[in-house]
């Protein structure tokens, strides 16, 4: 399964390697965990909706950003 890449911007963006996801947010959150919301998403209970994380290859690996962390949290929590 391909990784969907989608509306990152770097340029306006805090880039984040997946693998220092957790680091930057202070939480523990293992990398498996990661790749799998951005290759299968998570199932938004509330609209039965699978949500992806946002993530874009740079030349060091995968990467998402802050921001996209954030509207992952956003869209997992719709009600619409």
């Amino acid at each position: 399964m391909a990784v969907r890449t989608t509306s990152i911007d770097p340029s306006t963006e805090e880039i984040v390697p997946l693998a220092d996801l957790g680091k930057l947010l202070g939480k523990k959150i293992q990398y498996n965990t990661v790749i799998q919301w951005c290759k299968e998403g998570r199932v938004n209970w509330n609209t039965r909706s699978r949500v992806q994380l946002e993530c874009i290859t740079m030349p060091s690996g995968l990467a998402t950003s802050r921001e996209a962390y954030f509207r992952f949290i956003e869209r997992l929590n719709a009600d619409d």
